[in-house]
């Protein structure tokens, strides 16, 4: 029993199954110990073999425990923007300015006519897309998939249905995919409002400042200059007027 013992205790411990870095209060060096030195007398090794088989036990929980400790995954890289940020919506790449809202779950966007119809036996929207106030300004017309509906209470009236889509945008040369819901802002000073739902997980928002990607230095208005469209919206300055 003692040479099966001596003689599994001496794999573990010079094959590396059970490493320095998995043993805990020195028991691989005092397992070293116990077993490569010969016993002299019967007292001492029952002793040494008490020892032995405890330590033993101990380091083969600690193996089968480390084999399965949950793998941490990778720290995600986020972005840290300023409370405004200009961003490109594909597949036209139309620069719009953005208001990053962390007070608010869903994305807004812009849009002052809205007409529902079915495509393929599914519910569509179909809406102009416009970041320039003028009224003669006709913008895009977009048509959407209707992802659902959402009621968004306010604090000065009940709460109000909107029409939520899925839209892609380019910011800091990579794209992204969002929910928006669909309303009138003609009463705030940015057609875009990002808000947690996209926000989470991508983004850090400082407070302090604006544009801290520069539309003219982002990937993205290279794609935009290719494309050939010219940018809706033009405003990049601190405006604390309205949101």
């Amino acid at each position: 029993m003692w040479s099966i013992l001596s003689a599994l205790a001496k794999h573990f411990i010079s094959s590396g199954i059970v490493g320095a870095h998995r043993c805990r209060y020195g028991l691989c060096h005092l397992l070293q110990r116990e077993v490569f030195r010969l016993p002299d007398d019967i007292s001492s090794i029952m002793k040494r073999f008490s020892v032995v088989v405890l330590v033993f036990f101990m380091l083969i929980g600690e193996a089968w425990g480390a084999d399965r400790r949950p793998v941490q995954p990778p720290v995600k890289e986020r972005l840290v923007l300023g409370w405004l940020e200009s961003i490109f919506v594909k597949p036209w790449n139309i620069r719009l300015t953005a208001k990053l809202d962390t007070g608010a779950k869903t994305s807004s966007l812009h849009t002052d006519t809205i007409e529902h119809f079915t495509k393929d036996g599914q519910p569509w929207v179909r809406f102009r897309l416009s970041g320039n106030r003028r009224k003669d300004h006709k913008g895009i017309v977009v048509e959407r998939p209707l992802a659902r509906i959402v009621y968004v209470k306010d604090r000065l009236s009940d709460a109000s249905r909107r029409d939520a889509i899925t839209l892609a945008f380019c910011k800091n040369g990579k794209d992204y995919e969002t929910e928006f819901t669909l309303v009138d802002r003609s009463n705030f000073n940015y057609p875009v409002l990002l808000g947690r739902s996209f926000l989470k997980g991508v983004a850090l928002v400082d407070a302090n400042a604006t544009f801290l990607i520069k539309s003219s230095t982002d990937p993205c208005a290279k794609k935009n200059a290719e494309s050939g469209s010219g940018p809706l919206h033009k405003t990049e300055k601190r405006d604390h007027s309205r949101d």
